[in-house]
């Protein structure tokens, strides 16, 4: 299955790019080795290319969850994840466990999205 080019988090539209020049551009700004990252500034995802489709899974729904925590507010000053470090032990500890919650619970996906 592909990726969508496209999601919306609350009222934002997010580019999905899985692509090695716009990956590599995105690690260079954060002069890190990563398989994705969000900008918030852009509203892009920017996934390393080539990922195992579970890897991949993974790390488009570990960037969602740091699209939806600046969304709404928790990255902000003052917010419950402000702190970067932070930011990234809960999303890394969430996403793989909501992305098994959601492949073994199909009923409860069509109950959530109906």
């Amino acid at each position: 299955m592909t990726a969508p080019k496209t999601i919306r988090v609350g009222p934002h539209r997010i580019s999905i790019k899985i692509d090695e020049t716009a990956h590599n551009a995105s690690q260079a700004a954060e002069q890190t080795s990563l398989y994705g990252r969000y900008d918030p500034a852009t509203n892009t995802i920017t996934v390393q290319p080539g990922l195992h489709p579970d890897q991949e899974a993974d790390t488009i729904l570990h960037e969602i969850l740091h699209a939806v925590a600046t969304g709404t507010g928790l990255t902000a000053t003052g917010g419950a994840l402000e702190d970067q470090s932070r930011q990234e032990q809960v999303v890394s500890a969430m996403a793989p466990a909501l992305l098994d919650l959601l492949r073994r619970n199909r009923a409860l996906v069509d109950y959530l999205t109906a």
